[in-house]
């Protein structure tokens, strides 16, 4: 998509296209968390850029295109119960079972979930134990929460600490109690709805509708490398072609589920598209985009 937009530019529209210093970034880190690339962006744009443009994806409504101006932040988790192992037959009065606690305290995590509030937390996995015949001694849950504003990812991250401690599972032999402790992995701050973006998507709107199409601005659940940068230059993002089923591989036998793919057909209309956008956005500067 981007070639197709940038050549198109270049043979339809020269004094434009040589108006403008293009940069061009690609991360290959597919589906990994990579502040790196976001360090390696914020010190190549400055002051003179214009615009950020991501070629994630397009999204749908029913038939209407949706073009992105927020994303969710999200950060991973982890909760690890240290217990007391002991023999499960001879000296099971001993033991404080880490299963059994992490099974308390997921629930609650689960809880922390808000819709009203855009907020989710997800319980991602879970793992414990040795044998069939020892009391664990340990166990160890992870998962993300998601949210679209710093306020709120700031008090999601506080109720999930605040479940860190001395747990209600403990020895009956001594009283000796499970401990928990609770590490965020890593986070990347929410993309909230913003002027600048705001600002771009009405570009794209009013191209659209020379070309008679509609669009909508969506705020999206799932991360791209613009929750990295939105917050030094204007961003937005669904500039791509479209597609569906995200992240899914699997196909079935009656063709109900199919994996993941792009639509052939939406590449060459989204190009024409964004080149009619990228055209009265650069119309009259000479800019960085």
């Amino acid at each position: 998509m981007m070639w197709m937009v940038l050549s198109a530019l270049q043979a339809l529209a020269p004094v434009t296209f040589e108006a403008i210093t293009w940069k061009l970034f690609w991360n290959s880190s597919e589906e990994q968390f990579s502040p790196d690339f976001g360090a390696v962006c914020r010190g190549r744009l400055d002051a003179g850029t214009l615009a950020a443009l991501v070629f994630e994806a397009e999204g749908r409504f029913e038939d209407t295109p949706q073009l992105v101006v927020a994303r969710k932040g999200r950060a991973a988790w982890r909760i690890s119960v240290q217990g007391r192992g002991a023999h499960a037959g001879s000296h099971h009065r001993q033991g404080a079972n880490a299963l059994v606690q992490l099974a308390h305290l997921l629930p609650r995590v689960a809880a922390l979930t808000d819709y009203g509030r855009d907020l989710t937390f997800n319980v991602g996995t879970v793992r414990g134990g040795t044998v069939l015949n020892r009391v664990p001694h340990e166990a160890v849950a992870e998962g993300e929460f998601r949210c679209f504003t710093s306020e709120v990812f700031e008090e999601a991250r506080a109720a999930l600490r605040a479940l860190e401690g001395r747990g209600e599972v403990a020895s009956v032999a001594d009283g000796f109690a499970c401990q928990s402790r609770v590490e965020v992995l890593s986070e990347s701050q929410p993309w909230p709805r913003n002027p600048g973006s705001d600002r771009l998507f009405a570009v794209w709107q009013r191209a659209a509708a020379e070309l008679g199409r509609s669009v909508r601005a969506q705020a999206r659940g799932g991360l791209s490398d613009g929750n990295l940068i939105w917050d030094v230059v204007p961003t937005l993002d669904g500039l791509g072609p479209w597609g569906e089923h995200d992240h899914c591989s699997e196909r079935s036998a009656d063709g109900a589920k199919v994996p993941e793919y792009v639509a052939v057909s939406s590449f060459v209309p989204k190009a024409v598209w964004n080149v009619r956008a990228i055209e009265r956005l650069a119309m009259g500067s000479n800019i960085d985009i």
